[in-house]
């Protein structure tokens, strides 16, 4: 049977959302995110290195890709929430 290990109880999840990432690009048109966490960071095992990469092409398709290893056996599950306002409205309502 595997090891148990008690997440952070406030958030219970990885808090990358909350995290300062390090960032670079390889053109304009491009960007790169990376974020390393230690061991043990909220509650979960390994040290956690993440980065998501998004690219905006010739044909305006933006493509995002993630990219996480870890040290040790641990889940991830990376996604995307953002929302992009390409009406140029200043008011979104949801």
């Amino acid at each position: 049977m595997g090891a148990s290990y008690n997440l952070d109880e406030i958030s219970n999840f990885y808090s990358a959302g909350t995290s300062l990432f390090n960032t670079s690009g390889d053109s304009f048109f491009s960007l790169k995110l990376n974020l390393n966490s230690s061991i043990g960071e909220d509650g979960f095992p390994g040290e956690v290195n993440i980065s998501v990469k998004y690219k905006l092409t010739s044909d305006h398709h933006l493509i995002i890709d993630f990219h996480g290893t870890t040290t040790k056996s641990t889940p991830i599950n990376m996604t995307n929430h953002a929302y992009f306002n390409l009406a140029g409205d200043v008011c979104i309502y949801m």
